[in-house]
């Protein structure tokens, strides 16, 4: 006799040996079957398995990590069976590619929408980095003392932040190359 385990799944394992219980002999677990014959090698991909008491049938194995492909999220899979419509063994690669029914490929959309929303960051980062001089400027103005910014300065500094408000409405937003400049002498009251 030829000793398998059910696993929870339903696949058999061994054949396996019994352990001798003294005065007892050999035991058969619950989840244990003994079979005439041992069962061949299953072929590629297939597992021998056992369902309802029935007799031993070799069944797709795909178990095993995978990922959504509505999501990316990561799933375990535990059934035995054939891989259902709607998983993937390619991880997603990031959040700007979606399924095609075949692979991940790179959604322009997303793409679009992230570009977007990096050059937005940055914009509003620059923004920050110059709104204390002009603050500086018109407090030093309101105090009716010597302002570090000439008018004309002043002026070119409102015109680039301006610029900096106006650019998520150029038509060349977000091409980073074409970000609004800043003149070169704030570079001197920037680090």
């Amino acid at each position: 006799m030829h000793t398998y385990l059910i696993e929870p799944s339903g696949a058999l394992s061994g054949p396996v040996p019994l352990p001798e219980v003294p005065g007892l002999g050999a035991q058969l677990p619950a989840n244990g079957i003994t079979l005439d014959k041992p069962l061949t090698k299953p072929g590629a991909g297939r597992v021998w398995a056992v369902f309802d008491g029935q007799a031993p049938v070799q069944i797709e194995d795909d178990r095993g990590l995978y990922f959504r492909t509505d999501t990316g999220a990561q799933v375990t899979r535990i059934e035995l069976g054939p891989l259902p419509e709607g998983l993937t063994p390619e991880p997603r690669p990031d959040d700007l590619h979606v399924w095609s029914g075949q692979a991940w490929v790179l959604d322009p959309a997303a793409q679009a929408a992230h570009a977007a929303a990096s050059e937005r960051a940055w914009r509003d980062a620059a923004i920050a980095r110059h709104e204390w001089l002009v603050s500086r400027h018109r407090a030093e103005r309101d105090l009716a003392r010597t302002t570090t910014l000439s008018g004309e300065r002043f002026n070119e500094l409102l015109a680039h932040l301006q610029a900096l408000r106006d650019w998520p409405a150029s038509v060349a937003f977000p091409t980073i190359d074409k970000r609004p400049v800043a003149p070169p002498w704030v570079a001197e009251y920037i680090q």
